[in-house]
């Protein structure tokens, strides 16, 4: 975890899970925190969890003609080219940064792979400890910090910032190897991903 200072405010680097390891995105604090928690809860379990995006700059609105991230004006993937790739048809939505700031811009949602069925389970289960929410129907890979989450944070908002060198929620109950169905039920629909739950250009 590190510290970034970004047009946007002070965000927090956070790291995938298993092979998804090499993976991370910039958060605001209080969303890095529950990540980091899913994180943990994902591996843990020995799943996958890929980062795909999380904090995400307005940018400018040449940015909308851009085919790929890396020909907009900075480079990287903005709000504004996001909205470009919404109006060709090339992902499901993406808000108009004309009518209001999208809350990747931020820091406070995430977007993220899970690349088998256990892994989409797991990141499911983890969402629901942490309190995030699947809240866009025709995105299955977007989370936003809209639940209560069911173990505090302030363990974790310390491990974010390095404060300690470790946070975990139940260290004496880490998750099951295999799903509890009886867990499973307890899960509303709401944070459970579908089966295509692979975002484009990513």
């Amino acid at each position: 975890m590190s510290l970034h200072l970004t047009p946007d405010g002070p965000m927090y680097r956070v790291y995938g899970a298993g092979k998804g390891k090499s993976t991370s995105v910039l958060l605001e604090l209080n969303m890095a925190a529950r990540v980091a928690m899913q994180v943990w809860y994902v591996e843990q379990a020995g799943g996958d969890l890929y980062l795909n995006e999380g904090n995400r700059p307005r940018g400018v609105s040449s940015d909308r003609n851009a085919r790929s991230s890396s020909q907009t004006a900075s480079g990287e993937s903005t709000q504004y080219f996001q909205h470009g790739r919404y109006l060709r048809g090339e992902t499901p939505s993406a808000i108009n940064p004309d009518v209001r700031d999208s809350n990747h811009t931020g820091g406070r949602a995430l977007d993220s792979n899970a690349p088998t069925a256990r892994d989409m389970r797991l990141r499911a289960e983890g969402a629901y400890l942490a309190g995030l929410v699947f809240n866009v129907p025709s995105e299955s890979w977007h989370q936003e910090p809209l639940a209560t989450p069911r173990e505090s944070l302030a363990s974790w908002i310390k491990f974010v910032q390095g404060e300690t060198e470790t946070a975990n929620p139940s260290p004496a109950k880490p998750p099951p190897a295999k799903p509890n169905p009886n867990r499973l039920k307890e899960i509303p629909t709401m944070f459970l991903a579908t089966e295509n739950d692979v975002p484009k250009n990513t």
